[in-house]
């Protein structure tokens, strides 16, 4: 099922592609690759936190889709989460759907589900042909972007009126604003008059005013909200717009398109200009019908970008990248195509390394290229036949000399038609036919509206071109007489008009194409109109006069004489030129460019790939001893380049750099990173923040951007030799332990940008500690930015690995102004009693010498260990001392002894004690937040250095044995609680039977357990309670419940038991200030059964004799009851004889079951009771359905009259 594929693609916010997505993102993705439909993408158009505004997109958008009653495949189904209209999914049959949600990967659940059923609002079939779509920009000086769908047949002067009021554009805005329907830019005075049709695309937009504001908004335009980290402000974002960068194509056609109009570059060279006509399947150069077609090149996959970003290179990466400008195809010597191409490389300088330039996979210089220019900050360099090189040519007259002008091209591809017949040449030969027929069509192309230059000046059209081109080349082959299959020439005679402005059309030419030479092979002819020099709107048409109708193409002075005519024209283009050039640098920045210009010949015919190189960052780098211009991709290096990049709209200036960034220590990860092999390659092509980007970089490096007295800086996670801050219960409070408990994957999947595969996106698995390919089952996908090379790839994830297994906790504590001398990723020693680190700590009381010292918190030592002590001094140190002896007897202590003296220790020190080694525990503070109390909330994370593993030098050679050590103290349990380890009850006796059970209510019986015990003699002071832990064994499922009792009474009774379940028990006290002694061993007990009845109450003979009656006390449950059972003998003694089994001659044994418990006893006839005022003794019991009797009898004494036998 094609549903399928899409299950468990991870979730991320914005996601769009297979390797993250959120919800649209996934609806997104089915309908670009199942039904070839592109939605748009939202994913500037909100934050993940809001819901309102994701709401408004949902309602907006859902406009354009048709609500249908049940679901089909491929609807869209709209759900309520939270009370918004927020979330959605695709139905991938009518009672399943798929989707994607924030914690989950993509999945497919029910739409009958409980979770998800009574959430729905609708089910949305798409329909192309809605609504019109209005992308808003209504203001010149924000980035701000609305989206909203407009139904047709709306005017412009309406909707304008609408934006107006809807979005508060001010008078002096509204003055400024284009309206751009489908690319065209609609003169206000026309909008009263445009109406849109559907799927018309609108752009409206406020465009800056004369003067240098476009280079200010450029620089506003990177201004975004600022992220905080800490008590600092990160400012703003990185890669500039293409068209809002500072003009890259100030003034041309395509910054209008991307600046201004907002439009995608739709119908340009970039994609199917020209299709070349297949040549026949057979035939050779005598065929007078053969045509060889003629060669051209379309444009590569170097793609224009609008309202992207001027990429940022970030350390060494092929890049194929972004159009500069439109592709130029231009045609010369009538058969030779060519294609002038601009690249934008990224911000200048840059190494563009000439020798790993390609088109697609091959080198360029396997082709010919007549003129190719770079400048890339540091050289440009012109390359043509017998052109001298200039290595170190820092202007761009270059790039204009082979680029040329602004260009606009106009894609058109259009067959020129006419229904007429076949005309003469005006002279030779023929005559002119008197009747040629009806014309052809107009084909018309504009210049669109005028353009502005940077400075807010006019821009004129200088001249246009026209390229005809004819596929079957342009002949005539007579088909009769002596001429025929001998080619002749042919003619085309047509017109072409121009328009300037709201002026009229007028004549431009009246000619016809053909020079009286038949052409068999492919050619294009250029017309050109020169000396336009119009600020205004420029439009020209053409139309073809004379047809090629193979029932007219007839000799005029032989009419018998017919023709195969060989005479289509197309028109490719028409082209614009104004005098402008296209290239204009963004603000105190330059770029790294490529002019090209590309002939076709055999190997480049068609759509060519893209071009493409190794470029590389190049900036300060660090030598040891200064910082030197050189090629970059040291993370450290890239640190400091982003910060001070001119696209960072907060960047650093050259000369606040070392007041705003610890040189020092970027200097100092400089030579870690090199040492370590750690590089960053990657390339910005969206804007991002700041912060996101260092992130990165820093990630690369094992490192974190942070600010540490107003100076930038990292944190690298590198072993630390400075104990920064000691915490313990006495300068801190509130601490807390957090743990996940994830189950670690087995192996990892990296993926990354390999540079051995020419920056290929590859993937590596990656084994956790005992794992591999034959037993690995869990897997998880992570990806390394920046990472280029296998090895740091396999480094990375190896480090991954280790710091999930040696760091899983995370502790908080807070603190007053202690931590004023902390900063993230300083190591600090804590001793606390909650995770049990330490034996206890507090303040030296008495200094008596260099060794001893006296405590002013007594701590328990035990016998035969040895100890060790911490000191904080005055001035922040510590020291680390062992004690000189081992303890004999167990007890609290207040006075210590050192091994080795110590003259930096002194009274009011902080210390802290434990078992040797283990007075304390090393963490790593990871976040600082600060309060308005002037306290602190530290977040810390392990070290990772123990006597048996170190995570910075091992983390790549860890087995699957090596596991976490928690440094845990578990204290004595005297010192615990003041126990010995004899103070435990003793448990005497466990019951479950009739003696165990309790009469609650004269009808109901209680089955318990009874746990009797007897106290140890001189039991603690203060001892209160008896506790009782018990839980049900079988099954084996771990539920255990505490009771209490006063610790005198000698039993303790557990209810809710029933017969046959298997317990374990065990007991302990328990002090009134609530310390815990020790549990005695666990008993293993079955619950025994209870009999249904209690015992018989009354036992009388009626008034007659004749019948014994009993009276039973209360029952459990009567479904249990069977009978009543009745022993009679004649015996004077006083003993229970139940057990007894009388002789026929002393007595009689009866079963007998009633209602009321009577027994009839003229029944029994052997032997008869027939002896009047003999004594018979009777014992009367209970029974129930399982054969249980109650525990006693209830015995009387009776006095029988004489009873008559029945017959």
């Amino acid at each position: 099922m094609w549903s399928n594929k899409y299950i468990g693609i991870p979730f991320l916010d914005k996601g769009r592609d297979i390797n993250g997505i959120d919800c649209w993102g996934l609806a997104r993705l089915i309908y670009k690759q199942e039904y070839s439909i592109d939605l748009p993408s939202f994913s500037s158009d909100y934050e993940p936190e809001d819901t309102d505004r994701m709401q408004d997109l949902i309602a907006q958008y859902r406009e354009g889709w048709e609500p249908v009653d049940t679901p089909t495949e491929g609807c869209l189904v709209l759900f309520k989460v939270m009370g918004v209209d927020s979330h959605i999914g695709v139905a991938i049959s009518n009672t399943h759907f798929i989707h994607s949600r924030d914690g989950m990967d993509s999945a497919i659940e029910s739409l009958e589900s409980f979770n998800w059923n009574k959430r729905i609002v609708g089910y949305y079939k798409y329909s192309e042909n809605k609504s019109s779509i209005l992308n808003v920009v209504p203001h010149p000086l924000r980035t701000e972007r609305f989206v909203v769908p407009i139904l047709p047949g709306t005017n412009l002067d309406e909707l304008a009126k609408w934006i107006k009021t809807e979005y508060k554009i001010a008078d002096e805005i509204e003055s400024r604003v284009h309206i751009l329907v489908n690319g065209i830019v609609i003169a206000q005075d026309k909008w009263s008059e445009f109406t849109l049709q559907e799927t018309d695309k609108v752009e409206y937009r406020a465009v800056p005013g004369k003067g240098n504001t476009l280079r200010l908004i450029l620089v506003l335009a990177l201004v975004i909200a600022a992220p905080y980290i800490a008590n600092f402000a990160l400012g703003g974002s990185i890669g500039v717009g293409v068209g809002a960068a500072g003009g890259v194509l100030a003034g041309s056609p395509f910054l209008a398109s991307l600046a201004v109009a907002g439009v995608t570059m739709v119908g340009t060279a970039l994609i199917n200009v020209i299709s070349p006509v297949r040549p026949p399947s057979s035939g050779s150069a005598a065929d007078p019908g053969s045509t060889e077609r003629q060669l051209m090149v379309n444009g590569g996959n170097n793609r224009g970008n609008p309202y992207g970003a001027i990429p940022v290179i970030l350390g060494k990466v092929r890049l194929t990248p972004p159009l500069g400008a439109f592709n130029n195809l231009t045609f010369e010597k009538d058969v030779e195509s060519y294609l002038t191409m601009l690249l934008v490389w990224g911000y200048a300088p840059l190494i563009i390394d000439t020798a790993t330039l390609q088109i697609g996979n091959v080198p360029i210089a396997e082709y010919e290229i007549p003129k190719l220019a770079i400048h890339d900050g540091r050289q440009s360099k012109v390359i043509a036949a017998g052109a001298t090189k200039s290595p170190y040519d820092q202007n761009i007259d270059d790039i204009i000399a082979i680029y040329g002008k602004d260009y606009y091209t106009v894609n058109q591809n259009i067959t020129l038609a006419c229904a007429g017949i076949y005309d003469a040449p005006l002279t030779g030969d023929y005559v002119n036919q008197a009747t040629l027929g009806t014309f052809g069509p107009f084909t018309t192309a504009s210049s669109g509206p005028p353009q502005y230059n940077s400075k807010g000046e006019l821009v004129p059209i200088t001249h246009f071109t026209m390229s005809f081109h004819f596929p079957q080349g342009l002949r005539r082959i007579p088909t009769e007489e002596a001429d025929a299959g001998k080619p002749a020439a042919a003619y085309v005679k047509y017109e072409t008009q121009i328009k300037i402005g709201n002026g009229g059309w007028t004549l431009w030419e009246n000619s016809e194409f053909g020079d009286g030479t038949p052409k068999k092979d492919a050619f294009t002819i250029n017309k050109t109109y020169y000396n336009l020099n119009s600020t205004q709107e420029v439009q020209v048409r053409v139309r073809r006069k004379t047809g090629a109708d193979p029932e007219w193409p007839r000799n005029i002075q032989n009419g018998n004489v017919k023709n195969n005519i060989f005479a289509q024209v197309t028109l490719l283009q028409t082209v614009f030129v104004r005098n402008t050039y296209p290239v204009e640098f963004p603000l105190n920045s330059d770029i790294a460019l490529t002019a090209i210009k590309i002939k076709a010949n055999d190997q480049l015919n068609g759509n060519i790939e893209g071009i493409n190189a190794i470029v590389q960052t190049w900036g300060p780098s660090w030598n040891g001893t200064s910082w030197v211009d050189a090629a970059i991709n040291n993370p450290a290096a890239l640190f400091l380049y982003v910060l001070k990049h001119p696209a960072n709209p907060q960047r650093i200036k050259e000369a606040d750099v070392a007041s705003k960034i610890n040189l020092q220590q970027i200097q100092y990860w400089h030579q870690y990173c090199a040492f370590k092999g750690f590089e960053y390659n990657s390339v910005l092509a969206s804007q991002r923040s700041i912060l996101e980007v260092l992130r990165d970089i820093c990630a690369a490096g094992r490192a974190s951007p942070a600010m540490i007295d107003g100076k930038w800086t990292v944190v690298i996670d590198e072993p630390k030799t400075n104990i920064v801050q000691h915490f313990t219960p006495h300068n801190s409070w509130g601490f807390e332990a957090i743990k996940s408990l994830p189950k670690l994957p087995d192996a990892l999947k990296v993926n990354y940008f390999d540079e051995a595969a020419e920056y290929q996106e590859s993937e590596l698995i990656i084994y956790n500690f005992g794992k591999h390919s034959g037993n690995a089952e869990l897997f998880e996908t992570i990806s390394l930015p920046g990472v280029t090379k296998k090895s740091i790839a396999i480094d990375h994830a190896r480090w991954h690995f280790a710091q999930a297994k040696l760091r899983p906790e995370v502790y908080k504590l807070n603190c007053d102004i202690e931590y004023l001398v902390c900063n993230r990723g300083d190591r600090v020693k804590v001793m606390h009693d909650v995770p049990m680190w330490g034996i206890g700590s507090g303040r030296v009381k008495t200094k008596v010498n260099t060794t001893t010292f006296v405590l002013d918190e007594p701590v328990f030592v035990e016998t035969g260990k040895p100890y060790t002590i911490r000191f904080r001094t005055r001035t922040g140190a510590s020291i680390e001392r062992n004690l000189v002896t081992t303890w004999t007897v167990a007890g609290y202590i207040s006075q210590v002894t050192l091994s080795e003296s110590t003259s930096d220790v002194n009274e009011e020190d902080l210390f802290m004690f434990g078992e040797y080694h283990k007075e304390s525990q090393d963490l790593i503070i990871i976040s600082i937040e600060t309060s308005s109390n002037k306290s602190a909330l530290i977040t810390m994370i392990d070290y990772g250095v123990t006597d048996t593993y170190n995570l910075f030098t091992g983390y790549s050679t860890l087995t699957a044995s090596t596991i976490f050590e928690s440094n845990m103290t578990l204290p004595s349990e005297y010192a615990r609680n003041g126990f010995r380890d004899t103070d435990v009850p003793t448990i005497t006796q466990i019951v479950s039977d009739d003696s165990a059970a309790k009469l609650v209510n004269p009808s109901t019986l209680e089955h318990r357990i009874s746990v009797s015990y007897v106290n140890p003699q001189n039991l603690p002071k203060g001892v209160a309670f008896v506790q009782c832990s018990y839980y049900l064994s079988t099954p084996n499922l771990i539920n255990a419940t505490v009771i209490s009792t006063d610790y005198n009474a000698g039993v303790v009774n557990i209810t809710g038991v029933s017969t046959g379940e298997t317990y374990k028990i065990k007991l302990r006290y328990v002090t009134t200030d609530n310390r815990l002694g020790s549990w005695t061993a666990e008993s293993t007990h079955v619950v025994g059964s209870m009999r249904n009845y209690g015992n018989v109450e009354q036992l009388f003979l009626d008034v007659d004799s004749k019948f014994l009656i009993m009276k039973p006390i209360a029952t459990v449950n009567p479904s249990m009851f069977k009978s009543f059972e009745y022993r009679i003998q004649k015996n004077t003694g006083s003993a229970d004889f139940w057990e007894v089994t009388p002789s026929v001659a002393n007595g009689i044994k009866v079963v007998k079951a009633t209602g009321t418990g009577q027994i009839d006893l003229t029944e029994f006839s052997t032997p008869r009771l027939s002896e009047a005022g003999v004594t018979y003794r009777v014992a009367c019991r209970t029974l129930d359905i399982n054969g249980a009797y109650s525990s006693t009898s209830l015995l009387g004494n009776i006095v029988l009259k004489t009873i008559q036998t029945p017959d």
